[in-house]
Formats: C-alpha cells, sequence, structure tokens
C-alpha cells in the first residue's frame, strides 16, 4: 500500500521492512502570515501525487550547541536535520497495513523538548518497530516557543478573549486528522492511543484534560512528564504578562509587525530574550485559558473528573527531578484509581552505557526513547544484546497497551494496575 487517498489528495509513499512510510502530511494549513500565532486552520487540498517517500522540514528551534549531551545524544547525526520552516503542521505515517480494511490500533507520538526543541522525525524516533507489531504510528509536528504557546492581549482581543496553547491545538488538529483519514492507511480511528515524553508527556495530560479533544483517543501514555512536577499550568493573565514583556523586549508595536518578523529572526530574539531575562525555555508553555484548558489537570484529577481511558506512565531512575516524578507518578495513580481509574506505573532504571566523555549518563531523562523505538542501532553507544531484549520488552509492552489497553494482557510480565509501591514495574536489563 505504498499509495493512500485522503480527503485533501493523494499520497506516495516508502517502503519499510515492516510496512510503509508516508512522510510530511498537511494535517493544517501553513502558519503563517495572519495564521501566525493562531489556531491551527484546515488543511489544503493538493493535485497530483504528492511525494511523501521522505520528511521534508522540521519546525522552527535552536539546535543544542555541538559537543553538549543533548547534541551528541540526539542531533548529531547531520541525516535528520531537517530545514526549518513554518510550514510544519505536519504527521508521518507508519503502517503496517496492505489494504485500508484493516483496522488496525493507532499510536500517536507526541516529542518532547521543553516546548522549544525536538521534532517528529528525530534520530531515535522511527515507526517501523510499531508496525512490526501491527500498530500503526502516527508522529505529530506542532509549533513550539513563541510560535507555540506566546500570551498577549493583542492576540486575546484578535481571538475572543484568549490566546497561547496554539501547539496543543496542534495537536488537537492532528488528532482530528486522524479521526478522518487514518481508516485510509488501515487504522481503526476508534482505537488511538497517545504517546508522549517530557513535554510531549505534558501535552498529553493537557490532551487528556481538554473539552477539546473528547472521543479523539481512548488511551494514554506519559513518558517522564504529565505528573508533578512538570505539569502545572500558568493563568492567562501570567501568560500574558510575559507575552507583553517579550513583545516589548522585541520592539514590535503592532501583531502585524510580530507576524511580519521572519521566523529566523524571531527564534534568535527568542533565545536572546531568554538571556537577557534569565529565564528557560519553558517561559513559553500551555496555559490556563478558559477554552482549550478550562481548569488545572491536578485539580481536576483531585474532583475526581479525570477522562476514563486506559493510562500508563512513568519515569527514569535518573530523570530531572528524578524523586519527585516518582511522587507524582504515585500521587496521579493514586488519584485516578480513586475515581476507578486504573493505570499502568513503571519506572526505567538501564544505566545507558557508553564508550566515551561528555554524554548523558546513567538512566537519564529521555534514554529510554531509544528503546521504546527500537533505534539503538543509530545511537553511538555500545549496547549489549540484553540492551536489544529490553528494547523488545519495552516496544511490545507499548504495543500491547495500544492494542489492549494493558501492557501485559497474558500476564507474563506481572504488570499490575498500580496499587501500591509493589505494582511499580521497573524495566531494566536482563543477565544471565
Amino acid at each position: 500500500m505504498n499509495t493512500v487517498t485522503i480527503e485533501t489528495g493523494t499520497l506516495i509513499g516508502a517502503k519499510t521492512a515492516h510496512g510503509h512510510v508516508f512522510y510530511s502530511i498537511p494535517y493544517a494549513a501553513p502558519p503563517v502570515g495572519d495564521l501566525r500565532f493562531a489556531p491551527p486552520a484546515p488543511p489544503m487540498a493538493w493535485e497530483g501525487v504528492r511525494d511523501a517517500t521522505r520528511p521534508q522540514t522540521r519546525p522552527w528551534m535552536t539546535d543544542p550547541k555541538p559537543g553538549a549531551p543533548v547534541w551528541q545524544e540526539f542531533y548529531a547525526d547531520p541525516d535528520y536535520l531537517l530545514p526549518f520552516d513554518e510550514d510544519s503542521l505536519y504527521v508521518h505515517v507508519w503502517t503496517p497495513a496492505d489494504t485500508p480494511d484493516e483496522k488496525r490500533p493507532v499510536a500517536v507520538w507526541i516529542h518532547g523538548g521543553a516546548f522549544a526543541k525536538g521534532y517528529g522525525t528525530e534520530v531515535e524516533t522511527d515507526g517501523d518497530g510499531f508496525a512490526s507489531r501491527g500498530v500503526i504510528l502516527v508522529s505529530v509536528e506542532y509549533r513550539m516557543a513563541a510560535f507555540g504557546f506566546l500570551c498577549h492581549p493583542w492576540l486575546s482581543a484578535e481571538q475572543g478573549g484568549r490566546s497561547g496553547n496554539y501547539g496543543l491545538m496542534d495537536q488537537a488538529a492532528a488528532l482530528r486528522w486522524v479521526k478522518k483519514n487514518i481508516a485510509a492507511f488501515g487504522g481503526d480511528p476508534d482505537k488511538v492511543t497517545i504517546i508522549g515524553q517530557s513535554a510531549g508527556g505534558v501535552s498529553v495530560r493537557a490532551l487528556c484534560a481538554s473539552p477539546q479533544t473528547e472521543g479523539l483517543f481512548r488511551g494514554a501514555v506519559m513518558q517522564s512528564g504529565g505528573f508533578k512536577p512538570i505539569m502545572g499550568l500558568r493563568t492567562l493573565t501570567e501568560g500574558e504578562s510575559i507575552g507583553k514583556t517579550f513583545t516589548d523586549f522585541l520592539g514590535v508595536r503592532s501583531l502585524e509587525e510580530l507576524r511580519a518578523m521572519p521566523a529566523a529572526l524571531l527564534t534568535e530574539k527568542t533565545d536572546a530574550f531568554y538571556a537577557a531575562h534569565a529565564v528557560d525555555s519553558l517561559t513559553f508553555r500551555p496555559v490556563e485559558d478558559g477554552w482549550f484548558l478550562t481548569e488545572q489537570p491536578d485539580e481536576q484529577l483531585s474532583a475526581g473528573r479525570a477522562r476514563n481511558l486506559s493510562y500508563l506512565f512513568g519515569s527514569n531512575r535518573d530523570d530531572f527531578w528524578a524523586e519527585a516524578l516518582m511522587d507524582g507518578r504515585a500521587a496521579y495513580a493514586r488519584g485516578l484509581l480513586d475515581q476507578g481509574t486504573p493505570a499502568y506505573v513503571y519506572q526505567f532504571d538501564r544505566v545507558l552505557p557508553t564508550d566515551r566523555g561528555g554524554v548523558y549518563e546513567g538512566a537519564f531523562h529521555s534514554g529510554e526513547i531509544w528503546y521504546v523505538f527500537e533505534t539503538l542501532g543509530r545511537c553511538f553507544r555500545p549496547f549489549e544484546a540484553a540492551d536489544h531484549e529490553l528494547s523488545r520488552r519495552m516496544a511490545d509492552a507499548w504495543c500491547a497497551f495500544v492494542k489492549t489497553g494493558s501492557p501485559d494482557p497474558d500476564g507474563e510480565l506481572g504488570w499490575n494496575p498500580y496499587r501500591t509501591p509493589e505494582d511499580l514495574y521497573t524495566f531494566d536489563v536482563i543477565r544471565d
């Protein structure tokens, strides 16, 4: 099935080991001109056959500096560093299906990166491992930093008293695209699970809490994000105040002038703003805007109003804020259980091997992604056979969850829904 026709046109994809991949499919109109700092608009149709055999662009971001640990881990391979473009509201689809009527379960991946960097075709991200297990993977590009999360009184006046959260709205638009179009790729629009890591995990939690996403997915996976301390939302007023300080720093005097600023310059100026005000990239992040997010997710949970979905979440032993994350994931699981919604909770303990200096060490934040996507072969690290077996077990569990709502449907792992600390499932290598 290397050719697929969806509502906006026909695509040709590329063969993979376990199916086909279709890259850079527009799920929304390019967010340029008057659509910069605005909710996503419907995608535009094209004529002829669109080449989807390779990824085209990635959203605007600042790449990590060469030599930094995150650069060495995820950004050092030039084959994966695509050109920047605001026209990047795309999804990438890996499918094992041979025909459109197979109704395969669907996983939707939302990358992390502190809402400021990252993209859907990074070196560690590949959907063919999911496809080998009969699962379609959809990876989502979305707007980040100021492009995706700027609040400002100018924007609120234009948009009915609210602004910001454009990156989350992009993700929701991608989910609506999946609902409408995934059947053409052999998928089941009623069997969708969303998966995110770090800021992607926060995004998943926000999507679970939003009244704008009802009926778009049935399961949620949060890796090192989505529970305290990586969660809380700013108020719209706080976001607008930051936005006003930002535009004052830029020296722009109108929304028209702000939208006319070249994307490269806006990215450069955003980095300068972080430095000048001694703030980090999380300065631009989701807000409680009264429409997409109407309350804090933890308040929703404590009131027993969390969405009744299948949940799987956890963190890594040497994660950012490791102990706080451990407490947060347990509290989240207990809150869900109090309202009758069980959750599966894990901890990733593998100390990733290395034979070079200046790199991340331990069971570090994001290290588990190599394993979930079975992309160890793309990494510089000297992985062992035991690492590949751990990767297989994690990919099996994630795909089983997408299919059934349980990472251990046959009970072979002994992984039970979380009730007590004994129910925490640990991932590490197994040695003979």
